[in-house]
């Protein structure tokens, strides 16, 4: 009976940490959403940002243009651009166009904001279930090596119960995201259609379905 309850405790443990450790992948990874640009319906080029809970990676895809002058064009958009670049930095970028364009172009920076915050908030989240998670197994591994003490028990089942269900609420609140991801950058002035370079209103949390 002791040699099955510490077989049960550890698988419990195994698997809790196994979780943890998962979770490192998605938050590392700026998969969260691919929002894509099509130039000349897709045959001349693609642009792509690729955002995580802390920020985005931009590719004016410089290298996949058909003419010399556009590859040089984009490489001197490319430069400022490129790379890893926090919310913070897209929000100033957003709302400087939004004010220099006086709103007639792009009208994005409120969407931006919200995405900020969102954004850094489930990382925070996240990050503060597998805290929970990691506790609670501290306090089951505790519980059964000479710590038999009830609250400590009733804790780690509310910890284990707690962290999933936030989890699956975070979720939820980024996958709401997906309407406003889809207008970043997007020409307000032209009207939905075939023929104007988007984004599709798709959900893709490619990382964290992945979890």
């Amino acid at each position: 009976m002791v040699i099955e309850q510490r077989l049960a405790v550890n698988n419990v443990l195994f698997f809790t940490f196994i979780s943890v450790g998962l979770w490192i992948v998605p938050l590392c990874m700026p998969y969260w959403h691919v929002k894509r640009w099509f130039v000349g319906l897709g045959l001349v080029g693609k642009m792509e940002m690729y955002m995580s809970l802390s920020g985005y990676e931009l590719d004016l895809g410089c290298d996949r243009y058909s003419w010399d002058w556009m590859k040089s064009i984009c490489s001197k958009l490319d430069s400022p651009v490129d790379g890893y670049n926090s919310f913070q930095n897209l929000q100033d970028t957003v709302c400087n166009l939004e004010e220099q364009t006086f709103r007639v172009l792009f009208r994005s920076c409120h969407d931006v904001q919200i995405l900020t915050w969102t954004s850094l908030g489930c990382l925070f989240l996240i990050i503060f279930s597998l805290l929970l998670m990691f506790v609670a197994g501290c306090f089951v591994w505790l519980y059964f090596n000479g710590h038999a003490n009830p609250l400590l028990w009733n804790c780690s089942r509310g910890l284990m119960l707690t962290a999933p269900c936030l989890q699956f609420c975070v979720l939820g609140a980024y996958a709401g995201l997906t309407g406003l991801q889809a207008d970043f950058f997007d020409i307000n002035a032209l009207p939905d259609n075939p023929v104007t370079p988007n984004s599709p209103e798709t959900i893709t949390l490619n990382m964290s379905f992945f979890v």
